[in-house]
């Protein structure tokens, strides 16, 4: 699942992402989009960036996360970006992982994940960050023709992969047409084509999760999904 994906109202309160710390202001970016809100300049949110994870910023991250709300009614926002991180600081932020706050929100971004205590990583999510429209090159050319072609031939492209009970495929062309999804979501909230596009989303994103678990709708949420992109 893609950050620019995630739905507002059944968010996770903790998320991992592995990306550079170069792609920080991407994150605020998707972060903003998601929630509505701005980041800059917001009391409610709290951003820490250092190549280490120190425990003070771990505390800080927590007594953030522990405090009510500065604006009333405000989404409390926390996002750490580090490469390394010590024990120390990682059993500090355990309290926020683990009790989560109510309104609350933790995104944490790593390209070195192997740091991380396994007690972290059992609590946060993990998502990615989209690609730009620049980047659409990335999606294969299977996806590309799949996504093109007509519904018919989109079912018969899912029984071929049921059949022989291809799930990495099957999992490659959902997370290439998730891609896709991403780099055309709509610029407004307010008309049917963004109820549209969450619906397809949705439809995307529930295929993903059966098929991962092994579940026995796969064909089927696949074949929805065909239906609805």
């Amino acid at each position: 699942m893609q950050v620019a994906n995630l739905e507002k109202a059944s968010m996770h309160h903790a998320y991992l992402i592995n990306a550079e710390q170069t792609q920080l202001d991407n994150l605020l970016d998707s972060i903003e989009s998601v929630l509505d809100i701005k980041l800059q300049g917001n009391p409610d949110a709290l951003v820490l960036s250092d190549s280490v994870l120190t425990v003070d910023m771990a505390r800080s991250a927590v007594s953030r996360a522990g405090s009510s709300s500065i604006i009333p009614g405000s989404l409390k926002v926390i996002i750490l970006a580090f490469t390394q991180a010590t024990v120390e600081a990682q059993n500090a932020l355990l309290k926020s992982l683990e009790e989560p706050a109510k309104d609350t929100h933790i995104f944490i971004l790593t390209s070195n994940t192997d740091v991380l205590l396994p007690t972290v990583l059992s609590r946060c999510m993990k998502v990615e960050l989209g690609c730009d429209s620049a980047e659409a090159g990335s999606i294969s050319d299977s996806t590309k023709e799949f996504i093109k072609s007509s519904v018919p031939e989109r079912l018969k492209t899912i029984e071929k992969l049921a059949k022989k009970k291809d799930r990495p495929a099957m999992l490659e062309l959902l997370s290439g047409v998730e891609m896709h999804l991403s780099n055309h979501k709509p610029k407004s909230t307010s008309d049917e084509s963004w109820l549209a596009w969450r619906g397809q989303v949705r439809a995307v994103l529930q295929a993903q999760e059966y098929i991962r678990d092994k579940g026995a709708m796969s064909k089927m949420l696949m074949e929805s999904m065909a239906l609805v992109v």
